[in-house]
């Protein structure tokens, strides 16, 4: 019962980022921009705790993307019409995100601020094979984060709970 249990949060957690994956355009930016970094910091050369702290960092970003998404989503469902406490929460949500995109680049230009090594990671990330991937890559990358079509919310009509099924 207890597996069973641990397993369903696990695909809840996967549905949220599945459906955050498909329906975020700025979930999909940062997904996008975590990406480039990653590839960067591995032409850095980047050492371990770097790493650890840079997977840290886009945790950060991207939990923090997730939950401003639920708070608007639940003040969404719940008020219909234009509401000051619930301005105040989407607009504190949508900092928090803010702080987390601004930290992250001010951890970037700590992990990469080794002037010798940053200036030889781009060098090599401007060569010639590189970057012609580099700028070939611009165009998926601009699909990804702006081509899904806008995805309507569909909720599947709620099962009758225990309680319920046992009254039909």
């Amino acid at each position: 019962m207890f597996l069973v249990k641990l397993l369903k949060s696990f695909r809840y957690a996967f549905a949220g980022i599945c459906s955050s994956f498909r329906q975020e355009r700025n979930f999909r930016i940062h997904l996008t921009a975590i990406l480039y970094v990653t590839y960067f910091a591995f032409l850095y050369g980047l050492e371990p705790l770097g790493w650890a702290v840079l997977i840290l960092t886009f945790s950060f970003v991207l939990s923090n993307e997730l939950m401003n998404t639920a708070v608007e989503e639940c003040i969404d469902f719940k008020s219909e019409e234009w509401n000051p406490h619930a301005k105040l929460s989407k607009d504190n949500a949508a900092a928090s995100v803010l702080i987390a995109a601004v930290s992250s680049i001010i951890v970037a230009v700590f992990l990469f601020s080794d002037l010798e090594r940053l200036r030889t990671a781009v060098t090599a990330l401007l060569a010639f094979p590189r970057v012609l991937f580099l700028g070939l890559s611009l165009v998926p990358a601009a699909f990804f984060v702006f081509g899904f079509r806008k995805y309507e919310k569909e909720f599947p009509e709620k099962k009758p709970g225990k309680k319920e099924r046992n009254h039909q």
